[in-house]
């Protein structure tokens, strides 16, 4: 029993080890994707403080500022208004700006209250800065370093009443700042990922665990009853329920050759037999034999003849679909693709069968559109298929054939009596 649980535990290991790869690989994506979103989300945040401090200043009044108005009742209405958000938000600094000249802009005011710039002096020219200009608030991707600091600010227009820009409020927010809110925000996502991840190795390993014990269990007793009979002197050992292929393979190492007589029985009906090549022929154009043989319960000359029937079947049924889709009779034209969707189903062409289905679908809900899109495709599918089984099964044969396989009935309730997809499955 040793070995088995070393078995065990190695099952264990392994999909312990296949759950940890998967949830580092998931995790590592996922917070690459969140930290995206919690920066575009801080950056939002920014953006928000700069357009209400903007919205909260008159345009009109900011389009009279000029160096002579500096001290003014005018500019100092507009500083008061923005001092409560100096002094209330969590920002570096909030100033006003305008575009002198397309490209260069300079400080209208300034709220630093250590070393503010004066009136006039050069702004540090960014992209976001140059689209706020323009009239759209935006804020820095990457941040800046001018003679206050590094910052990534966020500017916001400030319109007169005929809604042309008149100036600019912008909020610094120092990149220490920025990077500890991107950080802190981060850490707490990759706390709960850790979280989870520990519970799902948990209990990936225990439902692992129940699930492998059974059969590392009966593995187990199985090698220990070997062991015994190896032991008790026998030369090997078959376990129950025996398997035939197993017991022959095992009877022809251990009788000696000039006891064993190796026979073939011949079919009952050789030309019946399809062999290997045709059913690889068929399983080119999408022809499953064992999916058709099965609907035959395994009789291959059955098979045969339904192969035969459908080949050969296929000029009157190709030109019977096709005059009623050139006359976009839906009616019939359900009925006969109806019709090739059964018999392909038989005959293991799922494929076609599916197509088939949907062209049926489309038919008796009048969907001429899917039709014309997919009739073509559909027909040559048939063409080739019929072409390939008629290669397999020459014409001359088909009057051999089972005369009581006429036709495919176009009656769905014939499937009753076929394995169904969930025992082909099973299978």
């Amino acid at each position: 029993m040793l070995s088995g649980k070393r078995l065990s535990t190695k099952i264990v290991l392994m999909v312990e080890a296949i759950l940890l790869i998967s949830s580092i690989l998931f995790c590592s994506v996922s917070i690459y994707m969140s930290r995206i979103g919690i920066r575009e989300s801080i950056q939002q945040r920014l953006l928000d403080i700069a357009n209400c401090a903007s919205g909260s200043v008159n345009g009109e009044v900011m389009k009279t500022l000029s160096e002579e108005t500096v001290g003014s009742t005018e500019y100092n209405h507009i500083y008061d208004t923005l001092a409560v958000f100096r002094d209330n938000v969590e920002l570096e600094y909030v100033y006003c700006i305008k575009e002198a000249e397309p490209g260069h802009f300079i400080f209208t005011m300034d709220l630093d209250q250590e070393e503010p710039a004066s009136y006039g002096d050069d702004v540090k020219f960014t992209e976001a800065l140059a689209k706020a200009g323009r009239g759209t608030a935006a804020v820095d991707e990457v941040p800046y370093t001018d003679k206050w600091g590094s910052f990534y600010s966020a500017y916001s227009p400030v319109f007169d009443s005929m809604g042309s820009v008149v100036g600019i409020v912008a909020v610094d927010f120092s990149v220490p700042w920025f990077e500890a809110q991107l950080s802190e925000q981060t850490r707490s996502m990759v706390t709960g990922y850790v979280i989870i991840l520990i519970i799902s190795l948990l209990v990936g390993a225990l439902l692992a665990l129940l699930t492998v014990r059974p059969y590392v269990r009966a593995q187990g007793e199985l090698l220990a009853e070997k062991e015994r009979y190896l032991s008790e002197g026998f030369t090997d050992y078959l376990t129950k329920p025996i398997d035939s292929f197993a017991l022959e393979k095992i009877l022809l190492k251990y009788l000696p050759e000039d006891k064993v007589e190796m026979c073939m029985e011949e079919a009952e009906d050789t030309d019946g037999d399809l062999g290997e090549d045709a059913f690889s022929s068929l399983r080119s154009v999408g022809i499953e034999p064992k999916v058709g043989l099965r609907y035959c319960q395994e009789d291959e000359k059955l098979y045969r003849s339904l192969l035969a029937e459908y080949a050969y079947g296929e000029i009157e049924k190709a030109n019977s679909l096709q005059k009623s889709y050139e006359e976009e009779n839906w009616h019939d034209y359900s009925i006969y693709v109806h019709s090739i969707k059964s018999s392909s189903k038989m005959i293991g062409a799922t494929v076609l069968s599916a197509h088939a289905a949907k062209l049926e679908a489309a038919a008796n809900d009048g969907d001429s559109e899917t039709i014309r899109n997919d009739h073509d495709n559909v027909m040559e599918e048939y063409e080739l298929l019929t072409a390939v089984i008629r290669s397999v099964i020459p014409k001359e044969e088909l009057s051999s054939e089972d005369n009581s396989v006429k036709e495919f009935s176009s009656d769905d309730e014939i499937m009753e009596f076929l394995p169904s997809e969930d025992d082909e499955n099973e299978d």
